[in-house]
């Protein structure tokens, strides 16, 4: 029982320290999901490509290279050493493209979150009537409170 209560307690401070965080931990996740999907394409790709390159124009019986030739067709582009390269140079970028948008996504998240945190603190630092404190200055304050900002200077 009293393992369950501890998991209870976990999840409350988690909903609390994060709770309006959650759609924003969701497109994090699924940003994750997807320069890591891309990745594996962009490098799975290279297989039809080294294929076509060292067959003189035929493309391997493998899945990726089958999935190749299925959707060039499918499309109605001619499987051209010129279109394997564009669609390499295409899932690169593409994966790069979702790199950047995933850590621009996580730093403005942080960023938000340390910026909310920090003025929860010293809202209710500030706000509370301890003697000590109020005769603190806000330096001391801010040293006791975010110490790992300190170490940068």
């Amino acid at each position: 029982m009293e393992f369950f209560q501890r998991i209870r307690a976990a999840i409350d401070v988690t909903k609390k320290l994060y709770g309006n965080y959650k759609l924003r931990i969701f497109i994090l996740i699924v940003l994750g999901f997807f320069s890591g999907f891309s990745e594996a394409l962009g490098i799975g790709i290279l297989v039809p490509l080294f294929s076509y390159v060292v067959n003189e124009g035929a493309l391997g019986q493998d899945f990726i290279s089958q999935t190749v030739i299925s959707t060039f067709s499918y499309v109605g582009v001619e499987l051209r050493l010129a279109s394997l390269l564009g669609l390499v140079c295409f899932l690169f970028l593409l994966k790069a493209a979702l790199v950047f948008l995933f850590g621009y996504i996580n730093m403005y998240i942080t960023a938000d979150y340390e910026n909310a945190t920090k003025r929860d603190l010293y809202r209710d630092a500030l706000g509370a009537s301890w003697p000590y404190l109020m005769q603190q200055k806000i330096g001391y304050l801010d040293r006791i409170l975010c110490p790992d900002e300190q170490s940068d200077e």
